[in-house]
């Protein structure tokens, strides 16, 4: 399934931005960081007014078949949140880059919820095990675009409903953060 995990396409990104906040010249992967922000915006797709991360993908709540989930709530966010970043360390940007950055779709809610894709699929009840990466646009990184008291409805519902047995590694940094 490696090669359909999309999520770990910014983290060069996320890198190189925690090293220029500390201080080092990261020009010299300039080259770099255009190609990433130029592969991650070859995910999204444009469908009417918004842009989509289409099939195949697997969000990193990997108990999900390939060509099941569409926009995956933290894909969709971390890939945004990747050309953002992209943009400010270049001090440059592209109309693409631009377009995504204001057109993906925004996190689908359902009664106060934030859900895991933007599709009808039954996540808390038939996918509520492996990784909790609907929290994930909120605790691996901070969306503007997620809000803090949908965040705690949502960690509630995790825990109210996924089987906890199932998690593991990265999952209960994820949950304390």
């Amino acid at each position: 399934i490696g090669c359909l995990l999309v999520w770990q396409a910014p983290h060069i990104i996320t890198m190189l931005s925690a090293l220029k906040q500390n201080g080092y010249d990261i020009s010299e992967f300039n080259q770099v960081l255009e190609f990433v922000a130029d592969f991650i915006a070859s995910f999204y797709v444009k469908v009417g007014d918004y842009y989509l991360l289409d099939k195949p993908l697997i969000p990193a709540q990997e108990c999900y078949l390939c060509d099941v989930v569409e926009s995956p709530l933290f894909e969709t966010e971390y890939l945004r949140f990747g050309l953002v970043e992209a943009k400010k360390l270049l001090n440059k940007t592209k109309p693409l880059w631009e377009d995504i950055i204001a057109k993906a779709i925004t996190p689908k809610i359902e009664e106060g919820i934030y859900q895991a894709d933007i599709t009808n699929l039954r996540h808390y009840e038939d996918y509520a095990n492996d990784h909790p990466s609907v929290l994930m646009a909120y605790s691996f990184f901070k969306s503007e675009r997620m809000k803090k008291d949908l965040v705690l409805n949502t960690m509630n519902k995790v825990l109210n409903s996924f089987d906890l047995y199932s998690m593991w590694g990265w999952d209960f940094p994820i949950l304390a953060m």
